[in-house]
């Protein structure tokens, strides 16, 4: 017995320090690419927007959980924990008469008995409305001019010897003010440890580890008729995130980014909880706060609240974001999962 326990604890530490030493090549990846992309001019605002209405109640908390077909956006390496066809269409309404929306598949990539991982393709859409045109000089020439944005993503994940999930995304972006477009494209990298693979039974098993990086290789956008000139980058973002079931029905997530760019860290908390037996289906209640720098105007800023229904295959989700001055903003998304 003594024996069978001390093979059972040596292959769960074995495991374990398998885990950290990925992470610790990516976090190692991660710091290098923060150096040499700490300077320069960025763009891609549609990459920073989320395109989940269940994550953006729980302030956009969602790389410790990642388990639906919206990981694509948090941590590519979640899709390993999708283990059936889903489909997600999601609208938002930003600020001032901007829209935006998303549509997302993903599905396990099997042949025969083998399991290949899983596979994902989504699309993200954003419309700037108009926008008043001016001269060089600042005055209105009495012309608006339209402008947008459209993201295609591909995605692969699976798990590595059921010990951590590693996920890649890869991204063309089209880009169009006015007359001129540009083109780009970038890749993200994620990796996502199921603790209760490597723990045991430990108080931890219900908890997750995260750890992406978004557009950490990506080529310059140039606007046609820019002679060359006005080449911006796709800007990078890194993200660490813990998270996962920490009671029956509770789940949260904590995730810290980085932003090269902005050189400040933004941190996210979220927290959702299912009332199993709420009328005729499950109801979700969720709310997030994220703490930013850059909310100078009211710590409110960073407040969120949704909830989800379930009914069926059928999983609606709505959430609530302040933005003070600005306004508000609504998100509603559709989950559909083949059962």
């Amino acid at each position: 017995m003594c024996i069978r326990l001390f093979k059972l604890r040596r292959m769960e530490m074995l495991k374990f320090n398998f885990a950290r030493n990925i992470v610790s090549v990516f976090l190692a990846i991660i710091l290098c690419t923060t150096k040499v992309l700490s300077t320069g001019t960025y763009t891609g605002v549609i990459l920073k927007l989320p395109c989940s209405a269940r994550a953006a109640g729980m302030g956009n908390a969602f790389g410790g959980i990642a388990d639906d077909a919206n990981a694509t956006y948090w941590n590519p390496a979640g899709l390993a924990q999708v283990y059936v066809p889903q489909l997600n269409i999601f609208y938002g309404k930003w600020i001032l008469d901007m829209n935006y929306g998303a549509m997302s598949g993903v599905s396990p990539l099997k042949i025969g008995k083998s399991f290949l991982g899983v596979v994902g393709i989504s699309i993200l859409y954003l419309a700037y409305g108009e926008i008043t045109k001016t001269d060089i000089n600042g005055f209105v020439t009495g012309e608006s001019i339209r402008a947008n944005e459209l993201c295609a993503s591909f995605s692969y994940a699976r798990d590595v010897k059921n010990i951590i999930n590693l996920g890649v995304n890869f991204k063309l972006l089209y880009s169009l003010l006015d007359r001129k477009s540009a083109f780009g494209a970038s890749m993200d990298l994620g990796a996502f440890i199921t603790l209760k693979n490597v723990c045991g039974e430990s108080i931890l098993r219900g908890l997750n580890v995260g750890v992406s990086a978004k557009n950490f290789i990506s080529t310059p956008l140039g606007y046609s008729n820019s002679n060359g000139k006005g080449k911006e980058l796709i800007s990078p973002e890194y993200t660490f995130s813990v998270g996962g079931q920490v009671i029956p029905n509770l789940s949260a997530s904590i995730d810290v980014n980085l932003f090269p760019d902005y050189k400040k860290p933004r941190a996210s908390l979220g927290v959702e909880y299912w009332i199993k037996r709420w009328a005729f289906s499950p109801l979700a209640l969720r709310c997030g706060y994220t703490y930013s720098t850059y909310n100078k105007f009211s710590k409110a800023l960073g407040l969120t609240a949704g909830f989800g229904i379930i009914y069926k295959n059928i999983e609606i989700d709505y959430a609530y974001l302040p933005l003070g001055r600005l306004g508000s903003t609504h998100y509603i998304s559709l989950m559909l999962t083949q059962r």
